[in-house]
C-alpha cells in the first residue's frame, strides 16, 4: 500500500516537472541552464528517493533473510523484528510464527527422547535384574548338575567294579568246577 502511494508520486512529480519543460522554448540560454539545473535537481532527488525507497524494501528483507539463517542453523528462539505497515510485516510475522511452532514441536520431541531414554533405562535395569536372576539359577542348575554327575560317576564306578569283581569271581568259580570235575 505505502509502495503503490510512493510510486504514485514519483509520477505526478514527473509529470508535473517534466511535461512542462518539452513546450518551453530553448532558444534562451538562460531559461536552457534553469531547465537544466532543475532538471539536475530532479534527478538527484528522484535518486536519493529511489535509494532511499529502495531501503524500506531491503532492509526488512535482510532481516527476514538473517533469521532464516539463524532458524536453519537451530536458533529455533531468534525471531525477526520488522514494522514495515505493508506485505513484508506480514511475512515476518508468518516467519515469527513458523519459527515458534517449530520451536514447540523441538520442545515436544525434546521431551518424547527425554520419556524414551528414560523407558530404556528402566527396561534396561529389568532386563539386567532378569538376566543376574537367570544367571543364578543357570548357576544353581549346573551345581546340582555336577553333584548329580558326581553321583553318577561314583555309581558308574562302582557298578564296574562290582561288575569287574563279578567277572573275577565267575573266571574262579569255573576254575573251582573245572577242578573239581
Amino acid at each position: 500500500m505505502k509502495y503503490f502511494l510512493i510510486k504514485k508520486l514519483l509520477i505526478i512529480f514527473s509529470i508535473l516537472i517534466l511535461i512542462p519543460l518539452i513546450g518551453v522554448s530553448f532558444f534562451s540560454p538562460l531559461l536552457r541552464v534553469n531547465l537544466i539545473f532543475i532538471l539536475f535537481i530532479s534527478l538527484i532527488f528522484i535518486f536519493t528517493f529511489a535509494f532511499l525507497f529502495s531501503k524500506l524494501i531491503t532492509i526488512p528483507i535482510n532481516r527476514l533473510y538473517r533469521g532464516m539463517k539463524k532458524v536453519t542453523k537451530g536458533d529455533l528462539k531468534y525471531r525477526v523484528d520488522i514494522h514495515t505497515g505493508d506485505e513484508i510485516e506480514e511475512l515476518g510475522k508468518a516467519f515469527n510464527e513458523m519459527a515458534g511452532e517449530l520451536e514447540q514441536y523441538q520442545d515436544k520431541t525434546d521431551e518424547l527422547k527425554t520419556v524414551l531414554q528414560i523407558k530404556v533405562k528402566a527396561r534396561t535395569r529389568e532386563l539386567e535384574e532378569l538376566n543376574k536372576t537367570l544367571e543364578i539359577k543357570v548357576k544353581k542348575r549346573t551345581e546340582e548338575f555336577k553333584k548329580r554327575l558326581d553321583q553318577l560317576e561314583k555309581f558308574h564306578r562302582l557298578t564296574v567294579g562290582r561288575e569287574l569283581k563279578m567277572i573275577e569271581f565267575k573266571k574262579e568259580l569255573q576254575k573251582l568246577k573245572s577242578k573239581k570235575k
